[in-house]
């Protein structure tokens, strides 16, 4: 959900996944065919059929409608079929010591920041159970946020996000920041996190 140009799809397929299927109604109308997937120019509202396993990856934080969303995740999952959520999330020490220079917010891109709690009330709301969360946040929460309390956008010249090798952070800042994302992950306190959910009761 929310595949873009189908990047990701086709690593699956690399990896031996098949029978892929991406949607995104954001997706050019002259999108290129990507050999055994099939990609959709659909809102996922529109979208139907049943599907062993979901993915929305950093998409869910675009959307207007979360309950809404949640709903026909659950509609499109067949029975013993897992979601995977992956967003951004508050309540992290990243949050804390940058505020509105959170690279995560994000604004106005991001409607919503959620917090593990309210990823918990929505899908009780669409019968889904959340069986695992891992948190994966990288340098980029850090490094990112501190180029916007420098004033250094995102897409601006010179920014780490667009190139690695820029020399806005020397290497040993890097890798620091890459230790203290690491040493968040494993106390459960990242900016963002990969939700496993499964399917609960009949579909609402």
């Amino acid at each position: 959900v929310g595949c873009g140009n189908g990047r990701f799809l086709a690593l699956l397929r690399h990896a031996g996944f098949q029978n892929l299927t991406g949607i995104d109604p954001f997706m050019p109308e002259n999108h290129a065919q990507l050999r055994g997937i099939a990609l959709h120019r659909v809102d996922i509202g529109r979208f139907s059929g049943q599907f062993d396993s979901i993915f929305i990856q950093h998409t869910l934080e675009h959307l207007p409608d979360q309950a809404g969303t949640f709903q026909h995740l659950r509609r499109l999952l067949a029975p013993g079929g897992v979601v995977i959520v992956r967003i951004p999330i508050t309540d992290s020490p990243a949050e804390s010591r940058y505020g509105t220079d959170w690279v995560q917010w994000d604004a106005p891109r991001h409607l919503f920041i959620h917090s593990i709690r309210s990823v918990h009330h929505l899908c009780d709301q669409a019968g889904f159970r959340v069986s695992r969360v891992i948190h994966d946040s990288s340098e980029f929460a850090l490094l990112g946020s501190e180029q916007y309390r420098r004033d250094l956008p995102l897409n601006a010249e010179g920014s780490w996000a667009l190139n690695r090798d820029t020399k806005i952070f020397s290497r040993e800042e890097v890798e620091l920041c890459g230790g203290i994302a690491r040493r968040m992950n494993r106390l459960g306190r990242g900016d963002q996190a990969t939700f496993i959910l499964e399917a609960e009761g009949p579909v609402q």
